[in-house]
C-alpha cells in the first residue's frame, strides 16, 4: 500500500554546468587573474548534482507509477472478489473456519521451524562446550612439589569451560522445551485442518476460486508495497546526495568570494605603495644633488645656480668649505 507520509512528486531541475562555468569565468575575468582556472571541485560536484537530479526525477516518476498501479489493483481486486462472493456467498461464509485453520497451521509451522533451528544450534553449542571442558581438564596438571600448587592459567581455562558448558546446558533444555511445544501446536493445527477439510469438502470446492483470487491479489499487493518502500529508500538516499553536492558548491563559492576579496585588498595596497614611491622619486634628483655637493665642496660652482635651487635650505649636511665660498654665496642671496 502507498505511504501517505511520503512527499509527493517533486521535479528537481538540472543545473547546466556550462552556465555555472560561464558565470565563474565571467566573475574571474572581472576580479583578476587569480581565478582564471576553474576550481576542479566545481565540475565534479556539478556532475554529481546533475546525476542526482536525473535520478530523483526518474524515481519520483517510478513511485507515481507504482502508486497508480496499487490503486488500479485495489479497484480490480475489489470488483472481482465482490462478483465471486455474490455468486458463492453461502459457501464462502461456511468455509471461513477452514481457511482460518490453514492460516494458523502455517504460522505454527513457521514457529516450529524456528524452534527446530534453535534446538539444533543449542545441541551444537553443548557439544562444543563438552569438548572444551575435556581439553581444559587434560591441560589441568597439578605440580607436585613440597606443597601441591596449580597452574593459574589452566585453572582459569577450566573455569571458563565449565561456565560455557553450564550455559549451553540451560540453552539446550530451553530450546528443547520450545521445540516440543511448537511441535505439539503445529500437530494440533494440522489435525484441525484435516477435520475441517473433510467436513466442508463440498463448500471448499465451490469457494475455491474466490480464495485463490484473494490470495493472488494479496501477494500482488505485497509485492507492490515492497517496491514502494525500495523506491522511497533510493529516493531518500539520492536526495541526500543532491543536498550534499549543493552544500559543497555553496561552500566552494564562498571560498572563492573570500579569496577574491583578499586578492583585491592586496592589489589595492600594492598600488598605493607604488604611487608613494613614484611621488618621492620626483621630489629630488639624487644624481643632481650629489654633483652640486661635490662642486660646493671644491669651490667650483655657480652661486646663482646653487642659490637658485636653494641647496643650503634642502640639504641638512655639514660641509667643510672655505669661508670665502660661504660669504660669496651669502652676499649673493642678500
Amino acid at each position: 500500500m502507498a505511504d501517505d507520509n511520503t512527499p509527493g512528486h517533486q521535479v528537481v531541475n538540472e543545473v547546466p554546468s556550462s552556465d555555472v562555468e560561464r558565470s565563474e569565468s565571467e566573475g574571474s575575468s572581472r576580479n583578476g587573474d587569480d581565478d582564471d582556472e576553474l576550481d576542479p571541485r566545481i565540475e565534479e560536484n556539478l556532475e554529481i548534482l546533475n546525476a542526482a537530479s536525473e535520478q530523483v526525477n526518474r524515481l519520483e516518476k517510478e513511485l507515481s507509477e507504482v502508486r497508480l498501479t496499487i490503486h488500479e489493483t485495489l479497484n480490480e481486486s475489489g470488483q472481482k472478489l465482490t462478483a465471486l462472493m455474490n455468486s458463492h456467498k453461502k459457501a464462502i461464509a461456511r468455509v471461513k473456519p477452514f481457511y482460518q485453520a490453514r492460516y494458523e497451521a502455517r504460522r505454527a509451522h513457521i514457529a516450529n521451524q524456528k524452534a527446530t533451528k534453535r534446538f539444533e544450534k543449542a545441541i551444537s553449542m553443548h557439544k562444543g562446550a563438552m569438548e572444551s571442558v575435556a581439553a581444559a581438564e587434560q591441560n589441568f596438571v597439578p605440580q607436585r612439589e613440597a606443597t601441591v600448587s596449580f597452574d593459574a592459567t589452566s585453572v582459569e581455562m577450566l573455569n571458563q569451560a565449565n561456565d560455557r558448558f553450564a550455559e549451553s546446558e540451560k540453552e539446550k533444555v530451553a530450546a528443547q522445551e520450545e521445540h516440543r511445544k511448537t511441535a505439539d501446536i503445529f500437530e494440533e493445527a494440522r489435525q484441525r485442518v484435516r477435520m475441517l477439510q473433510n467436513k466442508l469438502k463440498s463448500s471448499i470446492e465451490k469457494s475455491k476460486l474466490f480464495f485463490e483470487v484473494q490470495a493472488h491479489y494479496f501477494q500482488l499487493l505485497e509485492k507492490q508495497k515492497r517496491q514502494v518502500h525500495e523506491i522511497q529508500k533510493k529516493l531518500l538516499d539520492t536526495k541526500s546526495e543532491y543536498s550534499e553536492a549543493m552544500s559543497t558548491l555553496e561552500r566552494i563559492s564562498e571560498e572563492i568570494h573570500k579569496r577574491r576579496q583578499l586578492n583585491r585588498k592586496l592589489s589595492e595596497r600594492k598600488l598605493g605603495r607604488d604611487i608613494a614611491v613614484s611621488v618621492g622619486d620626483d621630489d629630488i634628483d639624487l644624481d643632481d644633488v650629489d654633483g652640486m655637493v661635490r662642486d660646493l665642496a671644491l669651490g667650483e660652482f655657480d652661486c646663482g645656480h646653487v642659490c637658485g635651487f636653494s641647496l643650503l635650505t634642502h640639504l641638512s649636511v655639514s660641509l667643510f668649505v672655505c669661508p670665502a665660498s660661504v660669504s660669496m654665496c651669502s652676499s649673493y642671496s642678500m
